[in-house]
């Protein structure tokens, strides 16, 4: 079975970036439809939220792949056998399974990703 590519979440995430980015400096240079200050704010707030979304689907992928890629670290904390070469259904059932995966802070998310990844995946997030 194939293994996941780590990369291939960065180019939608990272195009989100810029194309935000890209609106919202057309709403900041914006004179007729979008003349104040507060309204200014509240696009941003919503750009801002979109990007939060997106961020957090990039982060739900990010550590599916890397358990696809070592289920060693995730194995090791379930105290289960996962198979060497997981299908990627799999690792997602087993991180995300059918509930909401919640991260009150980066570094409650880096603390899971020690926990459940193997040493060199913690470095990509």
């Amino acid at each position: 079975m194939r293994k996941s590519e780590l990369k291939k979440n960065h180019t939608p995430f990272d195009d989100a970036v810029v194309r935000y980015r890209t609106f919202m400096e057309k709403i900041i240079g914006a004179q007729r439809v979008i003349s104040t200050a507060q309204e200014k704010r509240d696009v941003a707030e919503s750009v801002l939220l979109r990007l939060c979304a997106h961020w957090e689907s990039f982060v739900d992928e990010h550590i599916v792949d890397c358990v696809n890629c070592d289920p060693s670290g995730l194995s090791e904390h379930f105290g289960v056998n996962i198979p060497r070469h997981p299908s990627w259904e799999l690792c997602h059932a087993l991180i995300i399974g059918d509930g909401y995966t919640d991260f009150r802070s980066f570094a409650d998310l880096k603390g899971k990703s020690k926990k459940l990844l193997p040493d060199e995946s913690g470095q990509l997030i």
